[in-house]
């Protein structure tokens, strides 16, 4: 069985997928539910109970009809994980548009994607789920008033205590959700949803399979509106590192998972190989490494730059200006997707199948306890694949 594989994407052809598995605690009058939601093929009895009072205090009204585009006036996404959940979540949010142009779409954020959504002029309220029990009570209240028609609950790694929160927020309007067992009446709407399906299919499945359509959508890309301003501060950062307009390599040195990142030497190596294929380097990283990427940049030689963009809008806008983008499995994976830019992605064996590069020319170096230096070979393999097609 290897332990390294180098895949090529060039299509929105989803590879087969893992079934994700998430298990959340729910504490009600002091009685503890543990729900694991890959693990209910014979739900035992307990499980049962357990499930059946969750539904008896919060069960949503089952077997109404579809809603129809035109009933969706004001609809609220839960949306509270990372950022690159936000980015795949964009082609549901065009669809909403196409269904009904006049419709209004707030989104609950987490901390990690809020400037994400508050950055798109298609989104109204950006609420942010914070972990005071007072603020997450507040922001319930403040949803409430705002009578949505329909909420959907795109957290699809979790599903009871998302759900729940989803009700309360949406009071008389309609609840979508993702069909898992013993869950089912926690929305009013439900879908089955393949695993094998990409992550941003799998998303927009919960619009698609819960409202009636009546016709087939089109086909809707990942798509990031760009702020004036932002533009001008990339632009401004790759004319003082004489990047503006050339053909440049894109190095991101940071994810949100410690263990996903190569480490400074081997991010250096890597630095160096990249120039060595004839083309400039910017390394960018997240706000806190700046300095570790200046650091990198510097031990690397000539022909590399750290590249600090002051804003999440003036990354994205740099990311749109590379010839090729380079990165462990991270949101710049699906930013560049979003861009257009070919890309070379690192991504471990176990979150693989569902979350790789869609609608440009890629390739995929898979993970799984690799050697080192086996991996970097890869990764300057597959850049110098990219770059030799897009010149042809």
């Amino acid at each position: 069985m290897p332990v390294l594989d180098v895949r090529e994407r060039w299509q929105d052809s989803p590879n087969g997928g893992r079934k994700q598995s998430a298990g959340v605690t729910l504490t009600f009058h002091n009685i503890i539910f543990c729900v694991n939601p890959d693990r209910y093929t014979s739900p035992s009895l307990l499980r049962r109970a357990k499930f059946w009072l969750l539904n008896a205090l919060f069960g949503r009204q089952q077997g109404l009809p579809l809603l129809r585009p035109e009933q969706l006036h004001r609809v609220l996404l839960l949306r509270h994980d990372r950022l690159g959940d936000a980015v795949i979540t964009t082609p549901l949010i065009d669809a909403l548009r196409h269904l009904n142009p006049s419709v209004q779409i707030d989104v609950i954020a987490a901390p990690a994607n809020q400037d994400f959504f508050r950055s798109d002029k298609r989104i109204g309220v950006v609420e942010v789920l914070e972990g005071s029990p007072l603020k997450r009570l507040a922001l319930i209240l403040r949803c409430r008033r705002r009578q949505y028609n329909a909420g959907l609950q795109l957290v699809l790694g979790r599903t009871t205590l998302p759900a729940l929160l989803l009700g309360l927020c949406v009071s008389k309007g309609r609840t979508l959700g993702m069909r898992v067992p013993l869950h089912q009446r926690l929305f009013n709407h439900s879908v089955t949803i393949p695993s094998e399906l990409h992550f941003s299919e799998r998303t927009l499945a919960v619009l698609t399979g819960n409202i009636a359509v009546g016709t087939e959508l089109p086909h809707f890309p990942y798509s990031i509106p760009l702020r004036p301003e932002d533009v001008a501060i990339a632009d401004a950062m790759l004319a003082r590192h004489t990047l503006l307009n050339k053909r440049w390599i894109l190095l991101n040195i940071s994810t949100g998972k410690a263990d996903r990142n190569f480490g400074d030497q081997q991010n250096v190596e890597l630095a160096k190989g990249l120039v060595a294929l004839g083309l400039p380097v910017g390394i960018i990283a997240s706000p806190k490494e700046h300095s570790r990427a200046e650091s990198i940049a510097q031990q690397a030689g000539p022909g590399i730059r750290a590249l600090p963009f002051s804003t999440l809008g003036a990354v994205i806008a740099g990311i749109g200006k590379a010839a090729v983008v380079v990165t462990p499995d991270t949101a710049i994976v699906h930013i560049a997707s979003a861009m257009g830019r070919p890309i070379v992605a690192v991504i471990p064996a176990d979150v693989v199948g569902g979350w790789e590069p869609v609608g440009v020319p890629s390739r995929v170096v898979v993970t799984n306890g690799s050697i080192v230096e086996q991996i970097l070979e890869s990764v300057l393999s597959g850049v110098r694949e990219l770059l030799h097609d897009n010149e042809r």
